[in-house]
């Protein structure tokens, strides 16, 4: 039961349906291990379900919404 687990493009190679699988065994892990995800992503629909996304902005870390 890691308290954070780093995932670099975790999804990056994998068609939708695939991509949407692993996503969500990323979100049952962190629901029933209480473990936090930091995840990199240039998909931004799979981003956008994450409790904050950040994004890369002039060299610094921006917080969107």
């Amino acid at each position: 039961h890691p308290a954070l687990l780093l995932a670099d493009e975790p999804t990056g190679n994998l068609d939708d349906e695939h991509a949407k699988g692993v996503f969500d065994m990323l979100m049952k892990v962190a629901q029933e291990c209480g473990t936090a995800i930091l995840m990199v992503t240039h998909n931004v629909a799979l981003a956008n379900q994450m409790h904050a996304v950040y994004r890369m902005q002039a060299g610094g870390l921006v917080k969107n919404g």
